[in-house]
């Protein structure tokens, strides 16, 4: 576990921010990618101007442990790992979404979470029911490789100063051009998932309140 804090460098920033970053891998499928996605973000973090938390091998108890700490403050939920449905699949136990998203319910400031895992549409009806006004997603099973870059490009964007509307926009982008690489296709196969639909691969969604279409941190 790790917190870093960003230097005081973006004056347009009137607070702190709090963003908590999770990663949690399985031993029956382990993701190659994930790692490299956490220390790239935690690269992009470099200098800007919040509070980050970033967690490795997230559990349920910690996620909860730490939805209390920070529940105040919180303004960015993220998650990146394995998950099937209704479920985020936490290391050693697997976290049901419809109390995650009570607790991140209960943020007063919360804004965004990112659910970066396989086939996590179902998890929106949770959020949506507690108020959260912007939720990425993924419509079925998503690529290792290909989630690591739609996650770093879209808060690479979002941390430059994009919205959040532009920053989607620039994530599938750059998975439409990683995907489109038949050299990719051969060496990486690997799902953020344990069990798949027949959905088409590597699509994810995005619902916001059309107030928050021009949201930046």
């Amino acid at each position: 576990m790790l917190f870093l804090q960003g230097k005081l460098t973006r004056l347009r920033l009137r607070v702190m921010k709090k963003i908590y970053w999770t990663y949690a891998n399985a031993v029956e499928q382990v993701l190659g990618f994930l790692d490299s996605e956490r220390k790239d973000i935690q690269k992009l973090c470099l200098g800007q101007e919040f509070h980050e938390w970033v967690e490795d091998k997230v559990t349920r108890t910690s996620i909860v442990e730490n939805l209390l700490k920070f529940k105040e403050t919180l303004e960015i939920f993220s998650y990146s790992g394995h998950a099937d449905g209704e479920h985020l699949l936490t290391e050693e136990d697997a976290s049901h979404m419809e109390g995650i998203a009570g607790l991140l319910g209960s943020c007063p400031k919360i804004k965004l979470v990112f659910l970066n895992g396989c086939g996590t549409k179902k998890q929106v009806d949770f959020l949506r029911s507690q108020g959260i006004s912007v939720i990425v997603y993924t419509h079925s099973k998503v690529d290792d490789d290909l989630a690591k870059i739609f996650a770093v490009t879209f808060f690479g964007s979002l941390l430059a100063g994009s919205t959040v509307n532009a920053s989607f926009i620039d994530a599938r982008s750059a998975v439409k051009a990683a995907a489109s690489s038949n050299a990719r296709q051969i060496y990486f196969r690997s799902y953020r998932g344990l069990e798949f639909n027949n959905a088409q691969p590597n699509e994810w969604g995005f619902i916001i309140k059309r107030r928050f279409m021009k949201l930046v941190l």
